[in-house]
């Protein structure tokens, strides 16, 4: 077992490193799909212990690092019992039912939560695919070696107790290289994302992407147009021309919408204050943030919470486990 887990009373202390970092649904790009993602753990020492049916409106990805478990996902009818090891991914697609038990402990799970929005014909084509291959192989699917030890980083990551500020997009590079494997695996993709990709030659295209993948891994954190700037070594100038050409936005107005799109998730997913998650934003006081959303929603960060879970609670696909 890897030495980084061999003492799992250590583990459950490290969850306050990790939340207090602001981890809930970080953001990053992939070819043709914008991915957001939330990692957690689970510790359990001793048996029995099982999870009910249930399931979500968002792709689960999980690797079982050390104990036993037996899975279940029910699709048309059909059980698929399901025995994960560090060598295998189990990935459960959005709306399938699944549920599961340990059978020897102690057990740790990490899982990654992931939510796909296609960006084109492509990233759909891409989504498709990609659940098809995960039912292809009975939900179980090759976990390489280089996900496994950069998903261990995250443990290194807070064991040196870090600022937020920096843990965030540490964790963020991680997601990227774990969720992007599965993606990565596919391959073939989609011709027209192949031709695309062939075609992304030019240096203006690669900047404004480069541009955007930055900007999507670093939503948490205060941006400016000076730190781009000294990231990118051209000038704001520039950079806004070249990001509006392919993205018809502006890099201000980009941020905003996006950071602000986040805010209202984390409202209705998590249970953050409204302070906590202004300020995780980069709004500087929690303030200005309830006035810009006042301005856009026309009610206040709470209102907007207790209308959205009311809401989300009678419409949910979700059947929480018992």
């Amino acid at each position: 077992m890897n030495p980084i887990y061999s003492d799992l009373s250590t583990v459950r202390q490290k969850n306050s490193t990790l939340e207090a970092a602001g981890l809930e649904w970080l953001g990053f790009r992939l070819p043709s799909l914008r991915v957001e993602t939330y990692f957690y753990y689970k510790v359990v020492e001793s048996c029995p212990f099982s999870v009910g049916v249930h399931g979500h409106d968002h792709w689960e990805m999980t690797r079982l690092v050390s104990g036993a478990a037996r899975y279940e996902a029910r699709r048309d009818a059909k059980t698929v019992e399901m025995d994960p090891d560090s060598e295998r991914f189990l990935v459960i697609p959005p709306k399938v039912s699944h549920r599961w038990e340990m059978r020897e402990g102690p057990l740790l799970l990490n899982s990654w939560q992931i939510r796909f929005y296609p960006e084109d014909d492509a990233g759909s084509e891409l989504l498709g695919q990609l659940r098809s291959h995960v039912e292809a192989e009975g939900f179980l699917v090759k976990a390489y070696a280089f996900q496994a030890e950069t998903e261990d980083t995250l443990w290194k990551i807070t064991d040196e107790r870090f600022y937020p500020s920096v843990v965030g997009p540490m964790v963020s590079g991680v997601a990227r290289i774990v969720v992007g494997g599965l993606i990565g695996a596919l391959r073939p993709w989609p011709q027209e994302l192949c031709e695309r990709e062939s075609s992304w030659a030019s240096s203006s295209e690669t900047l404004a992407n480069k541009l955007k993948d930055f900007i999507e891994a670093n939503l948490h954190n205060p941006i400016t147009l000076v730190d781009l700037e000294s990231h990118f070594h051209y000038s704001s100038r520039h950079l806004n021309r070249i990001f509006h050409q392919y993205f018809h936005s502006s890099i201000g107005q980009y941020l905003r919408d996006r950071r602000f799109e986040l805010a209202t998730r984390w409202l209705v997913t998590t249970n953050r204050s409204v302070k906590d998650i202004a300020l995780s934003l980069g709004y500087g006081n929690i303030s200005h943030f309830c006035r810009y959303f006042r301005k856009r929603k026309q009610v206040s960060p709470t209102e907007y919470r207790e209308k959205s879970q009311h809401k989300e609670q009678s419409n949910t696909f979700v059947d929480l486990p018992h």
